[in-house]
């Protein structure tokens, strides 16, 4: 801050000059001389809209961004013009348009925008999702580059763009410095009286570079997007004026398959079978897993042995399914499944567990990992092997774990058979099964990342744990009319009548009879399929309901 000694004396370039050689000194973040000749110089070279870098009030003159010596190079920017914006579904895009019209409404009074989202383990390809996202809306992307540069200096190129663009439907990209946002790792965090929030293990404190880019983000008017990882909390100055926590959208199959074969076109003199190419798509992985199995696929010839590569590579994938095709009218559900899911898609990130009740073979894993992606998250399933184990306090650590990788690597979490994990406490025989459901109660509570769990018997998770579901879904067995359906999209043949008389049929046990079938090489019979689906209903338990006292 510079106060003039007498500022109402002082002509507007004077003051101007003064002011910006001093504070430019003051926080030492630009080699500019500072005699008044050369600033005036550098002040004439800027374009019109840097004069609004300065805020004057009552004579206190205040830096409201930082400068960059090369800003000459804006003189000769060309001003995109955006295209039409459509209707809008994604968040990030369609809180710009919101604050662009309460900017233009109220300039003085509109605070700043900032927004971060989670990088994943792939910053250029989390960068290139976010800039098509906006592109895609209408909205001007600029990306600023940090390319071996100082954190200073991008914080004045920053500056620049944002005072150029200031007016613009633009929005200003850092897509490869997170620690721009994110707070430094320290063994003895500092408290700042501007920032006085500390948590354990980072620096929360601002220095001068996040000071600056505090200011431009409150006078600037132009939004800033960049990267920050789930799990590191952020600087102050960034948490104090954060308006969106993004998520971006996870790619859709059609651009999953573009991806790829962009990938197996990079590699001169290699192709893949668009057998491979589906295949490889349809498995639940990131964009660097995409690339690698595009890789191994063209080395070994073989898309399943690539497949066979990663999953010894990472734990986090889940088996191969065709999430792609997954068919909303074979699932029986009082509740609209592809609405819910809309709304789900469009609430704020926050506690959303899901348990999912229905016997086996009804899809219920299939739609947790569908939902997951919908949400623009990758899904990692837990089973109770995972989980559980008679050491001390083994299965805790495990439950710690499984929520904080969740946080770290920003993937919803599915949870098979959880009546065997989580089973009422007052009936529990192991008192680790008590430990599990307690660390998993202390978890849940404060979990913003979605949650998915699926079992067969409902009645017998703990009570504490069933009340921590916000939405509790019912996945029945097909109706014969369903079944019909079911036995026309898995063998692509018409429903013999036999088929509306097998009770008690699940997607589950088409798709077992398929495999079945494609093994075997059987595809024109369907009085085979019949039998086979009746083999396997055969093998279901009774469905008879279970013998006890009933109150009323």
């Amino acid at each position: 801050m510079f106060r003039p000694p007498e500022a109402d004396e002082v002509s507007s370039e004077a003051l101007l000059i003064s002011a910006l050689a001093v504070l430019q000194n003051e926080i030492d973040a630009a080699n500019w001389a500072t005699d008044a000749e050369t600033l005036g110089t550098e002040i004439n070279a800027l374009p019109a809209a840097m004069l609004k870098i300065l805020h004057v009030d009552n004579g206190v003159v205040s830096l409201r961004h930082n400068l960059h010596s090369l800003s000459i190079a804006l003189d000769g920017a060309a001003v995109q013009t955006p295209g039409v914006v459509p209707d809008i579904q994604d968040k990030l895009t369609a809180a710009l348009v919101r604050y662009y019209s309460l900017r233009e409404a109220s300039r003085d009074t509109v605070p700043g925008f900032v927004s971060t989202y989670h990088p994943g383990e792939d910053l250029a390809h989390a960068a290139s999702r976010v800039q098509h996202v906006l592109a895609s809306h209408g909205i001007i992307p600029i990306p600023v580059f940090r390319l071996g540069r100082e954190t200073r200096d991008v914080i004045m190129e920053i500056a620049i763009l944002a005072a150029a663009y200031g007016d613009q439907p633009a929005a200003i990209l850092v897509p490869d410095h997170p620690a721009l946002f994110e707070a430094a790792p320290s063994n003895e965090p500092m408290m700042s009286a501007d920032d006085p929030e500390l948590i354990k293990g980072y620096d929360t404190g601002p220095n001068l570079a996040h000071a600056t880019l505090g200011s431009i983000i409150s006078f600037g008017k132009t939004p800033i997007i960049g990267p920050a990882r789930a799990q590191v909390p952020l600087i102050g100055t960034i948490a104090n004026r954060l308006t969106l926590a993004y998520q971006i959208p996870q790619p859709s199959f059609d651009d999953k398959i573009a991806e790829i074969r962009a990938v197996a076109a990079s590699i001169p003199g290699q192709t893949i079978p668009e057998s491979g190419i589906v295949a490889i798509a349809r498995m639940d992985l990131s964009p660097s897993q995409r690339r690698q199995a595009v890789y191994s696929t063209v080395m070994t010839g073989s898309a399943q042995a690539a497949m066979e590569v990663l999953a010894r590579s990472s734990a986090s994938l889940a088996p191969a399914i065709a999430v792609a095709d997954l068919d909303f009218s074979l699932y029986v559900c009082k509740e609209n499944l592809a609405e819910l899911l809309e709304r789900m898609k469009a609430a704020p990130r926050g506690q959303m567990p899901v348990l999912i009740d229905g016997v086996a073979g009804t899809g219920k894993s299939a739609f947790a990992r569908y939902a997951a992606h919908a949400m623009g998250y990758q899904s990692k399933v837990y089973r109770y092997a995972d989980l559980t184990s008679r050491w001390l306090s083994e299965s805790e650590k495990a439950i710690d774990k499984m929520f904080a990788d969740a946080r770290r690597h920003n993937f919803a979490i599915v949870m098979d058979e959880v009546e065997s994990m989580f089973a009422d406490r007052e009936t529990a025989t192991h008192d680790y099964q008590k430990t599990l459901t307690n660390a998993f109660l202390t978890h849940l509570d404060s979990h913003d990342l979605p949650v998915f769990c699926s079992t067969n018997h409902k009645r017998d998770i703990d009570p504490a744990i069933l009340r921590r579901f916000v939405f509790k879904l019912d996945f029945q067995a097909l109706t014969p009319e369903l079944a019909a359906r079911a036995f026309t999209r898995f063998f692509s043949l018409p429903a013999p009548r036999e088929v509306l008389h097998l009770e008690h049929l699940t997607p589950g046990d088409f798709d077992v009879v398929r495999k079945r079938a494609n093994i075997l090489g059987i595809n024109d019979d369907p009085n085979w399929f019949v039998d086979a689906l009746r083999d396997e209903l055969s093998h279901k338990k009774s469905q008879s309901p279970r013998i006890g006292f009933v109150t009323h």
